[in-house]
């Protein structure tokens, strides 16, 4: 997918895991839809700090979870639901 996304746009596309993050006011938005739930909640401030950090003045994060309060392995894939905006004030 990332190759065919560098081809398709002809912009560098890069894969990292989130723990990975090590931009600086680089990016306008960061679409998280249905990925941010397989971050581990004792993971999820640091994650969203990186994120937060990589975004410039007045970006856009757009972050989806299923609806719930739970944590578990369901078909061998780790997810969390959320209750309450992860967020905070972000």
């Amino acid at each position: 997918m990332v190759k065919l996304s560098s081809k398709l746009t002809g912009r560098k596309t890069v894969h990292k895991a989130f723990n990975e993050l090590d931009y600086d006011n680089e990016f306008e938005g960061v679409w998280a839809c249905a990925s941010l739930l397989h971050v581990p909640r004792k993971e999820m401030d640091d994650i969203l700090n990186k994120i937060s950090r990589a975004l410039k003045p007045n970006g856009i994060l757009f972050a989806s979870f299923k609806y719930g309060d739970k944590e578990e392995f369901r078909n061998g894939r780790f997810l969390i639901s959320m209750k309450k905006n992860p967020l905070g004030s972000l």
